[in-house]
């Protein structure tokens, strides 16, 4: 049986003076900061910039099961071959699109990088992190992850 209740008072009480929110917390005044240069963040020439988007794009593809792994064979190590075959047979409808690109560069011999990719599927973005080392034969993907 359904009952029916009142409502307690949300109304002010009359007569009272309201307090001001802002005036209880007083922040900092912000600091203007230089904004940030597009591209490259360590150094690396403008075509090294695009090659990396490239490469992080086609690995994407491969781990949305569009590009087939295979293609990438020498520029992954069996451990990234492995996960990214298996990301890409889960992988139902999900279509990544790379935004955004950082890189940074540890060493002389390894290249990290971290992007954003948006997904077809929810409104979430993916976090993605790469890391590249040289071998003697060039540049090798060794770790590729996703954070949901």
């Amino acid at each position: 049986m359904a009952a029916i209740h009142t409502l307690p008072a949300y109304e002010p009480p009359r007569g009272r003076p309201l307090r001001d929110w802002r005036a209880r917390r007083a922040s900092p005044p912000l600091r203007v900061l230089p904004p940030t240069p597009p591209g490259p963040t360590w150094g690396e020439p403008p075509e090294m910039h695009h090659r990396l988007v490239r490469l992080v794009a086609t690995l994407l593809e491969v781990l949305d099961g569009s590009r087939p792994v295979a293609q990438l064979k020498m520029l992954i190590t069996e451990d990234v071959r492995a996960a990214a075959t298996a990301r890409a047979q889960e992988a139902s409808g999900v279509r990544y699109r790379l935004r955004r690109l950082h890189s940074c560069r540890p060493t002389e011999r390894a290249i990290e990088l971290t992007a954003i990719a948006a997904t077809g599927v929810s409104d979430k973005d993916r976090a993605v992190a790469v890391r590249l080392d040289r071998r003697t034969d060039g540049w090798v993907c060794t770790t590729l992850e996703v954070i949901a």
